[in-house]
């Protein structure tokens, strides 16, 4: 089911290329960072300890785990370095919702 408006977006773009014939330009994109705006709190103590997973064209190509717990409403990043290109698909998690257990920190 669409319900995003993301996903509307995007599919009127592919509706929009098709229809006019246009094939997708393969851009490489360097992601040298990933930044959350503020930390989630996904934890008990309103903290979380993020990881991330990339996906490229469906395909997992990077995962990552932070050593640390966050708690904070400052912006937190994540430093990488991936060329990427194709379709980029982002998926966040807390480690205590992938492990099942509780980090307090």
């Amino acid at each position: 089911m669409i319900s995003l408006p993301c996903q509307k977006r995007y599919l009127k773009y592919i509706e929009t290329s098709v229809i006019a014939g246009d094939q997708p330009e393969d851009i490489k994109l360097l992601f040298s960072s990933i930044s959350m705006s503020n930390s989630p709190a996904f934890n008990e103590d309103g903290s979380c300890k993020p990881y991330f997973v990339v996906f490229q064209n469906g395909e997992e190509i990077y995962e990552y785990e932070s050593s640390d717990s966050y708690k904070t409403e400052e912006p937190v990043s994540f430093p990488l370095a991936l060329q990427i290109s194709g379709d980029i698909k982002l998926q966040f998690y807390s480690v205590s919702d992938i492990l099942g257990v509780s980090y307090d920190g």
